[in-house]
């Protein structure tokens, strides 16, 4: 096979790849700001104490008045690295989109609850809050279920329409069809076309 023959299988296999990592990329921003969303919207309404973007920030060494805008770029660093895991474990689920996103929108939420909360309480005890939140009671784990599963739908829903092949395939359209077409519905002169309903009057 000839280089030039070999070319579109490689070039269609470069679009798909870019087309995954479209999908994980703008889908993991994106679920990045409803996650950030849903656990600073119930500390700022007073419904919990556990914070999110600040504990965060501080975790990975910014000072008190740089640790929120850290912990926002952090997250939006954790979700697209994290998209990387959820999408192909949702493509193992298979089925709906909302039976892929029950199937996996446990991992943030353990994550959160284990690894992130149990690091804040060893290491920033004016954060501490217990596993999955539960000494400032069930309101911190509430937001941070429901910040899962939006979350990872919306992570979800993006990559399958950024990486589908449906709409990103160029239409092919046949110039000859389309003046067919544009001629079809009428080639006839008003005074030719058949009477309906009878001779006019004056006939």
């Amino acid at each position: 096979m000839s280089e030039t023959a070999a070319a579109p299988p490689r070039l269609s296999r470069l679009v798909a790849l870019l087309r995954q990592a479209a999908g994980i990329l703008v889908g993991g921003l994106l679920a990045s700001l409803v996650w950030v969303f849903f656990l600073q919207e119930g500390v700022e309404r007073g419904w919990t104490t556990v914070d999110w973007v600040r504990p965060l920030g501080e975790l990975l060494g910014a000072g008190p008045d740089e640790a929120a805008r850290l912990g926002w770029y952090a997250s939006m660093v954790a979700w697209v690295a994290l998209a990387l895991v959820l999408v192909p474990a949702a493509r193992l689920v298979g089925g709906s989109l909302w039976r892929r996103t029950l199937a996996v929108a446990a991992v943030p939420f353990l994550l959160w609850g284990l690894l992130f909360m149990g690091l804040v309480d060893a290491r920033e005890p004016e954060w501490a809050a217990g596993l999955l939140g539960w000494e400032s009671g069930w309101e911190a784990a509430a937001m941070a279920l429901a910040g899962s599963v939006f979350s990872t739908v919306l992570l979800l829903r993006v990559h399958d329409l950024l990486s589908g092949t449906t709409w990103w395939e160029p239409k092919e359209h046949s110039l000859e069809a389309s003046l067919a077409a544009l001629a079809a519905p009428s080639l006839e002169l008003p005074e030719q076309r058949p009477e309906q309903g009878g001779e006019r009057p004056g006939a």
